[in-house]
């Protein structure tokens, strides 16, 4: 945990306080776009009948649907670390220039991940992020649960 904290400390902190006054889910950094604000299954959920779903399926312009969580604050004015890796990772990817590649054939900005826990949405998109490119994975000490 004191890694885990030292690293956030070390973190770009007005891009991390941006993103905390953000809706849950938002791709934040101060000099970029936002997208996406959804839950743990995005937005609308796969099996959400509420009519605000109803509605983004529908096309509304209000609601349009959004990717799950995920932060990627600027490191050091180029470098990105992610708060977790989602699912939809590679379509956050896609849709932020900030995050796509910028030197030689392969590359990426993306320097490191952050997992605040295990949760299946927070890790899977770990699976994008294995294409020979360095990155360094950061999570806090695994606990046992006493018997």
């Amino acid at each position: 945990m004191a890694a885990l904290r030292r690293l956030l400390i070390r973190l770009d902190r007005r891009a991390i306080f941006q993103a905390a006054r953000l809706p849950r889910g938002t791709i934040a950094v101060h000099e970029g776009p936002s997208a996406g604000a959804g839950a743990g299954g995005g937005y609308p959920q796969w099996n959400c009948n509420h009519p605000n779903s109803r509605r983004a399926r529908g096309g509304d312009p209000a609601a349009r649907p959004r990717t799950r969580s995920c932060i990627a604050p600027n490191a050091n004015g180029a470098d990105r670390v992610l708060c977790n890796a989602s699912p939809d990772l590679r379509q956050q990817i896609g849709e932020n220039p900030f995050l796509h590649p910028r030197e030689g054939l392969r590359h990426s900005p993306i320097k490191a991940v952050v997992l605040t826990n295990t949760d299946v949405g927070h890790i899977t998109g770990l699976l994008d992020l294995r294409e020979s490119q360095p990155l360094r994975l950061y999570a806090t000490e695994r606990r046992h649960v006493p018997k």
